[in-house]
C-alpha cells in the first residue's frame, strides 16, 4: 500500500470517529450543503441501526464519555477506555442482572475499531453507489 492510500484510510477513520462521537442525527439526516457530510451521517445511521443491543449500549456510553472528556477527564490517547468499561458493566448489570464482568481494554478498543471500520466501509459503498448513479468513473 502506498503512502497516499494509507493517509486516505487514516483520514477516513478520523472522519468516521468524528461522526460517530458527535452525531448530528437528531431526527434523521439533516439537509446540508455538503453531500459528503450527508453520506457520512447516513453511514453512521446505517451502522448504528445494525448494532446489537450490547454494542449500542457501548456506543451510547462511549459518546457520553467523549462529552465528559471535554471537561478535563480522560486526558490522553485512550482516556475513554476505563470510564467506558466501568459504565458499560454498570449498565449491563442494570439491564441483565447476571452480567457482572468488566470488559477488557482490548475488547473496548477492538469494538471501537470494528465500529469505525464498519462506518468507513458503509461510506465507501455509498460513495461507489453515488458514482455509479451519476455515471462517474470508479
Amino acid at each position: 500500500m502506498n503512502e497516499a492510500m494509507e493517509q486516505e484510510i487514516k483520514e477516513s477513520r478520523k472522519t468516521a470517529e468524528h461522526f460517530l462521537l458527535h452525531p448530528k442525527l437528531t431526527s434523521g439526516i439533516q439537509l446540508t450543503a455538503d453531500k459528503n457530510e450527508q453520506m457520512w451521517m447516513l453511514a453512521v445511521q446505517i451502522a448504528v441501526e445494525t448494532l446489537n443491543p450490547m454494542r449500542r449500549i457501548f456506543l451510547d456510553i462511549r459518546r457520553k464519555v467523549e462529552k465528559e472528556k471535554q471537561n478535563g477527564f480522560g486526558v490522553g490517547r485512550h482516556g475513554w477506555v476505563a470510564r467506558t468499561q466501568i459504565r458499560f458493566a454498570d449498565e449491563l448489570e442494570k439491564e441483565h442482572i447476571f452480567y457482572n464482568a468488566v470488559p477488557g481494554e482490548r475488547t473496548m478498543k477492538t469494538w471501537w475499531r470494528e465500529l469505525v471500520g464498519r462506518v468507513v466501509e458503509i461510506h465507501l459503498r455509498l460513495q461507489l453507489k453515488e458514482k455509479i448513479k451519476t455515471g462517474g468513473t470508479i
